[in-house]
């Protein structure tokens, strides 16, 4: 007889459209990879003001739930959604893409018989470590104790939860990270990067080095900035293509970075761009760089992988990122791009020149990241990975 298919339903607080992070954009490449292997997955979010503008309904596969304080009571809102799949009987197999998505919900274990697998994304992680909240602790050790695999998105979540709560026997599998590498790809020639260019106010044959992510602190954007006064004493025109809302108060320091540096005509701040129109960014670049740092205040943060960084390795581009958090894992370092130390500015500005300047080097460092990317991050290699949890 043959065993009935599992349902797989992932937990997730944001989900496409809208201005979202990676988690959205994760949990969206999951649930499509795994409706298109013929695997069953609903997705299970919160409804947002975009959604509603949208007029999105709920579909089988997609629920739009409301519900005020989805942070702390989201499990309310999804038990009325859960209760009837659970009550069925069949083989369930939940997916919380934070730990805060499985709160409460690990409960229903003692009921009903499904897999619950919780994924470590990033400053959920971070934050329970410092500062060191009582309650904050306690309710992740809850859930640490009830879920029946952790699958974080990169090594170092994995050690740093192994670290922090050593009393607990935890069972994980690192998953990685994913990457729509139909979506993200390289162009096929210079004279398309320059249309790109052309597109967006950069006159061709500039070199172009790109950023992209949320304007906060552990992103580092400052630091960033003061480190490229080098590179314009030695490339003038260079462009550097900053893809980051403005947000208070690093959008002061950052601004105040560049007056400081005298960077004001290398400088371009591009606001939020919808996801699907940022492979066309990347694209116009030569070289991306994610240079992010580790702060303590207010809260712990670091840079759980790095998604932005295999999304312009997608796209061609060589990567240079910190040694920080999880960046290291989403490059092969001297192949895709190079690692370069928190801190050492002297250094990243050594490596970036010679990326801008050996068009040799950044083709073939380029082609290798676009090699990694498909062996390693994408959605169809994520899906095989849940896949084979399943099977063990």
């Amino acid at each position: 007889m043959k065993a009935p298919s599992t349902l797989f339903i992932i937990l997730v607080s944001e989900f496409p459209p809208g201005l979202h992070g990676g988690i959205g954009y994760w949990a969206k490449n999951v649930h499509t990879a795994l409706n298109a292997n013929g695997s069953r997955a609903i997705v299970m979010t919160r409804k947002t003001k975009i959604h509603k503008q949208l007029n999105l309904k709920s579909t089988e596969t997609i629920k739009y739930i409301s519900g005020r304080n989805w942070t702390k009571m989201s499990w309310l809102y999804l038990l009325p959604h859960l209760l009837p799949l659970l009550i069925t009987g069949q083989n369930i197999t939940i997916i919380a893409a934070t730990w805060r998505n499985a709160t409460m919900i690990h409960y229903l274990k003692k009921i009903f018989p499904f897999t619950l697998y919780c994924s470590a994304r990033g400053s959920e992680i971070t934050k329970t470590v410092y500062p060191a909240k009582s309650k904050t602790r306690s309710e992740f050790k809850r859930v640490l104790k009830n879920i029946d695999i952790l699958i974080p998105i990169s090594s170092f979540l994995d050690k740093l939860v192994r670290e922090n709560f050593p009393e607990f026997p935890i069972k994980s599998v690192v998953i990685g990270n994913d990457v729509d590498h139909h979506l993200f790809s390289p162009v096929e020639s210079m004279k398309q990067k320059n249309e790109l260019r052309t597109k967006i106010g950069i006159p061709e044959n500039t070199p172009v080095l790109l950023t992209v992510g949320r304007m906060v602190t552990f992103k580092g954007f400052p630091d960033l900035i003061r480190a490229l006064k080098p590179i314009a004493e030695e490339i003038p025109e260079f462009i550097f293509l900053m893809v980051s809302a403005p947000r208070e108060p690093e959008y002061s320091k950052v601004l105040d970075a560049i007056r400081s540096s005298g960077l004001e005509k290398n400088v371009i701040i591009k606001n939020h761009v919808e996801h699907n129109k940022l492979p066309l960014l990347y694209q116009a670049a030569d070289v991306f760089v994610l240079w992010s740092k580790a702060v303590y205040e207010p809260m712990y943060q670091e840079e759980g992988f790095g998604r932005t960084a295999i999304e312009a390795a997608a796209c061609g581009l060589p990567v240079v990122v910190s040694d920080t958090g999880g960046q290291p894992e989403t490059i092969i370092d001297g192949k895709t791009g190079y690692v370069v130390p928190s801190g050492e500015e002297e250094l990243l500005a050594k490596r970036l020149i010679s990326l801008l300047t050996d068009k040799s080097i950044t083709e073939k460092m380029g082609k290798a990241g676009r090699m990694f990317i498909e062996k390693t991050y994408t959605a169809d290699i994520m899906r095989e990975k849940i896949l084979q949890l399943h099977a063990q």
